[in-house]
């Protein structure tokens, strides 16, 4: 395990929410290896809680397997969340 830093945190944050627009809008999103330092090309497991503006639970899907790298584990966790997880009552 590592730690991220705010400003890794802030980038991971960025790209699930540009995956999640992308995949709604019907545009598929392609991360490139260059755009991240070798910290977000670290394969770990990631999970990602999607929540309402109310702030309940929407989603919350990801893997604990670390064979992606960070930089595509996290958006596909997101899409998975948004796209694939249904609310519970």
């Amino acid at each position: 395990m590592f730690d991220l830093s705010d400003d890794h945190r802030n980038t991971l944050l960025g790209i699930a929410r540009q995956s999640i627009a992308a995949v709604l809008d019907g545009r598929s999103s392609d991360w490139k290896a260059e755009y991240f330092d070798e910290t977000l090309h670290q394969p770990a497991g990631a999970f990602v809680p999607l929540r309402t503006h109310d702030g309940d639970l929407r989603g919350f899907l990801g893997s604990m397997r670390a064979i992606d790298p960070l930089y595509t584990a996290v958006p596909s966790s997101a899409v998975s969340a948004a796209v694939r997880d249904r609310p519970r009552s």
